[in-house]
């Protein structure tokens, strides 16, 4: 059993760039978008619901891809927006 415990940790490990688990520097609307004004850069902005099968699947598929994670990490303030509990804000 350890012996597969390693193993499983070994090729976990190697799908890792640089030993670190990557991922989309997401922000609450307000903070992304005075960041977004500060540091002049674009958003990107994702509203997602968690009955969503094209959110999800957005989430295990394309939001994991580590070229995705760096291109929004680079180029975007990346805003995640909760509609199942943002109501308010996904009217406005």
């Amino acid at each position: 059993m350890r012996k597969l415990f390693v193993i499983g940790l070994l090729v976990f490990s190697a799908l890792i760039p640089d030993g670190r688990c990557a991922a989309v520097n997401w922000q609450s609307y307000p903070e992304g978008m005075k960041a977004a004004g500060q540091e002049g850069r674009k958003v990107f902005l994702y509203f997602k619901s968690g009955r969503c099968p094209y959110c999800i699947k957005m989430e295990r598929i394309t939001f994991a891809d580590p070229e995705v994670i760096d291109y929004l990490n680079t180029h975007f303030v990346a805003i995640q927006v909760n509609g199942d509990r943002e109501h308010e804000l996904v009217k406005k």
